[in-house]
């Protein structure tokens, strides 16, 4: 029981009358749900009295004598309507008043049903803290007038044989507080009336919403599928240097376009309710010493140190959502390299043991660094949306100020909350503490991103169609596939993709979801109740971000999301079609020979050092953006290049299978070789920055 006071609305001064404090009792079978009404309604000046269920409620009515009740309507046993027509039937408590909560948002049979058993009103959760305080204060005012009225009747009463001007006194008087009570009841009618309309217009702007980003999504990302994709392919596909140098531009234009467009939707859908945590076992040492590889390059540039404490007694294998938690990491990584020039960063990850349940704990990951900081009156703003620090640059350290807003959003939908400590000039903390991870029952084998080996793969000659109704969309996928020994026939529309499914038989099909006419979902219904078609996969391909879910609870074989990644394409082609593997002997053999890059045996060493910070990290950094294979090619051809100048047989041995995996799309080779670079030129670093 939590007593509080309140005597901000004028209710406390008519309470001196009472000689007590109210009570109003609060039923629900959540005690987290008690405990979020007592806070909503902390500064009522009355005593709570919590019931957990309706057997408990009446017992507690028999008891007591309560001015309201808050009362869940779904609970086990004995609901919240049968509660109170029980109520209903008991002198003492059948004009007690009822106001059910509930999460059922059916509009019009349930909040009927309560007002047959006798409720005076229905709040549907979420609920909005000032509609439920102000109605609470109404009814507790009614309720002390109601109280008031009876002290005066009786005291009117007792006196009516002695005074008859008292009763006509008493008479006048209770004729003015029942015309008072049907004036704030109909004001409470009308308010009803006004938080109703209120509703529906926030329910209608929410669907709008809700379609805005549905549109916004396709409507942006088609066309970057096009642009992003097809100057992959010309890059690819022109020698001129001058040429290939205009596409990279377009291609870095597209790809930084396409993150701003991620960061706005990731924050729209958070809002809007759209995204979800998905959760998996996870191990978290793999994923931060991902981070670090990652991040090497660059801290190496600012010869900055680079730290991580992890807790030994930290499980193996914990139940996390990967992709969102990296996406936080790296945010805060990514960041706290940004700003700071000199000095350390810090990767901190320790357990909080629970007393009572083993199989969950506490996590707290902790990102510290020695930059700028931040100033104290500015470390809310940062986690505002579009918000940056006063005084940053915004031409020297980018950004768009959804970075932090995201990650903190992320966060709190992962059971969990972000802070900072920070001093300027001194550097900052960010920590993430994370409430009941669960700990893995079993240990999750975890492996690198190839599961299967794309690395020299050759699909066998299939066919596979492809549906969308947009053709460049269609262009691209075809161009795609032609590449890899497939057959490609395209449809474009849902009713033209049945007659072909029908007509060609093909092996697979990749099936756009927003269609007119026919969309996917229809399409794909029609294709797997036939039973000629039922057996064929289909994989959902969309550049709709509200519709994703919606994918992958249908009929769908697989998902894909555009921009199409050429990578995951081909992983999930690989589910469903047969390949087979080529044997490039250059390839497996330098992966063993001559690896290594030894300082002491390179002649004119200092004058390599500035070749290749001025030939070669500038292509790096590029790769970092997508497998893009210009770049990476490019980037081969550097090392090659500095390797025949100065003899280093080492970049030879790196750079040419890494080349020639680039003119036959050996996807698995680059992302080895990229994951490589980092260790191969790490004692080139080293010196570079001690020098």
């Amino acid at each position: 029981m939590k007593n509080t006071i309140f005597s901000k609305n004028g209710i406390s001064k008519n309470r001196s009358s009472l000689k007590m404090k109210l009570k109003i009792l609060i039923v629900d079978d959540k005690i987290a749900n008690l405990i979020a009404l007592e806070k909503v309604l902390v500064e009522q000046d009355v005593d709570f009295i919590r019931a957990m269920s309706g057997e408990e409620a009446l017992m507690m009515v028999t008891e007591n004598e309560f001015a309201l009740a808050l009362i869940d309507v779904q609970m086990p046993l004995m609901d919240g309507f049968e509660t109170v027509e029980i109520m209903r039937q008991d002198i003492k408590t059948q004009h007690l008043s009822v106001i059910f909560v509930s999460a059922i948002y059916s509009e019009n049979y349930y909040k009927i049903k309560g007002i047959e058993v006798g409720a005076v009103d229905f709040i549907t959760k979420p609920i909005v803290p000032k509609i439920l305080q102000g109605k609470v204060r109404v009814f507790l005012e009614l309720y002390e007038q109601r109280k008031q009225l009876e002290e005066q009747n009786q005291a009117l009463l007792s006196a009516i044989s002695e005074r008859q001007q008292a009763e006509n006194k008493l008479k006048q008087h209770q004729e003015h507080l029942e015309k008072l009570v049907e004036e704030r009841t109909a004001e409470l009618v009308l308010t009803n009336k006004h938080l109703i309309q209120a509703k529906e217009e926030a329910e209608s702007a929410n669907r709008l919403k809700s379609e805005f980003l549905a549109n916004m999504s396709h409507e942006v990302r088609t066309p970057l599928n096009a642009v992003i994709g097809f100057s992959s392919i010309l890059a690819a596909q022109t020698t001129d240097n001058k040429q290939k140098g205009n596409i990279n531009f377009i291609q870095e234009a597209g790809e930084s376009l396409l993150t701003l467009i991620n960061d706005i939707l990731d924050l729209s859908m958070i809002e809007a309710g759209l995204l979800e945590i998905q959760y998996e076992q996870v191990k978290p040492q793999v994923i931060f010493t991902e981070l670090q590889q990652i991040f090497n390059i660059e801290i190496a540039e600012k010869n900055l140190e680079f730290m991580m404490e992890i807790d030994k007694s930290l499980p193996p294998t914990l139940t996390l959502d990967k992709i969102r938690l990296r996406q936080v990491l790296l945010n805060l990584i990514g960041n706290a390299i940004k700003f700071t020039d000199s000095g350390y960063i810090k990767l901190c990850a320790n357990k909080i043991d629970t007393e009572d349940d083993h199989s969950e704990m506490g996590l707290i990951i902790a990102v510290e660094d020695s930059g700028i900081g931040i100033p104290a009156d500015q470390q809310t703003l940062i986690f505002e949306s579009f918000k940056q620090l006063d005084g940053q640059s915004t031409r020297k350290h980018g950004g768009t100020g959804l970075g932090l807003t995201i990650t903190k959003r992320l966060v709190e939908m992962m059971n969990g909350h972000i802070s900072v400590e920070s001093r300027p000039s001194k550097g900052s903390r960010f920590e993430i503490v994370l409430h009941k991870v669960k700990v893995a029952a079993t240990l999750l084998d975890v492996t690198q991103d190839d599961t299967f080996e794309l690395n020299n793969i050759v699909f066998e000659k299939v066919r596979v169609l492809v549906v969308d109704d947009i053709e460049f969309n269609r262009d691209l996928i075809k161009e795609y596939l032609s590449q890899i020994n497939l057959e490609v026939i395209c449809a474009k529309s849902g009713q033209e993709a049945l007659l072909f499914a029908k007509e060609y038989d093909p092996a697979l099909i990749l099936m756009d979801i927003l269609m007119p006419e026919m969309n996917g979902y229809e399409a794909t219904k029609h294709l797997k109740g036939n039973p000629n078609t039922a057996d064929i996969p289909v994989i959902a391909l969309t550049a709709s971000a509200s519709v994703e879910k919606k994918a992958k609870t249908h009929d769908f074989d697989g998902y894909l999301s555009k921009p199409v990644n050429v990578s995951e394409l081909l992983s999930e082609l690989s589910r469903y079609l047969k390949y087979t593997k080529k044997a490039i002997a250059d390839a497996s053999y330098v992966m063993n020979v001559d690896n290594t890059l030894n300082p002491e045996e390179i002649a004119n060493f200092p004058e390599l050092q500035n070749k290749f910070k001025q030939k070669v990290m500038p292509i790096w950094k590029k790769t970092g953006v997508g497998i893009q294979p210009e770049i990476i090619a490019k980037l081969a051809e550097k090392m090659i290049e500095l390797g025949n100048e100065y003899n280093v047989p080492a970049f030879i041995h790196y750079g040419k299978p890494l080349l020639e995996s680039t003119q036959t799309f050996d996807i698995a080779h680059i992302l080895k070789a990229i994951k490589r670079f980092p260790v191969l030129v790490e004692p080139l670093m080293v010196v570079t920055t001690r020098s």
